[in-house]
């Protein structure tokens, strides 16, 4: 029985938090996933950093 894993990409660039550490990749890495829900993860936080969708300029 053979099962294939889906397999994600964060590209290279993309500023990471390990237990509070902040990285920056040096080059795109793959990890176990499904590449649709890392995309929609990856947009949602860039907005979050732009103010998109937030109160922040409602004030």
């Amino acid at each position: 029985m053979n099962i294939e894993k889906e397999v994600a990409v964060i590209p290279k660039g993309t500023k990471i938090q390990i237990m509070g550490c902040s990285y920056i990749l040096l080059k795109d890495v793959k990890v176990d996933g499904m590449q649709i829900y890392l995309d929609q993860i990856l947009k949602a936080q860039k907005e979050f950093e732009n103010g998109i969708g937030t109160t922040k300029d409602c004030l």
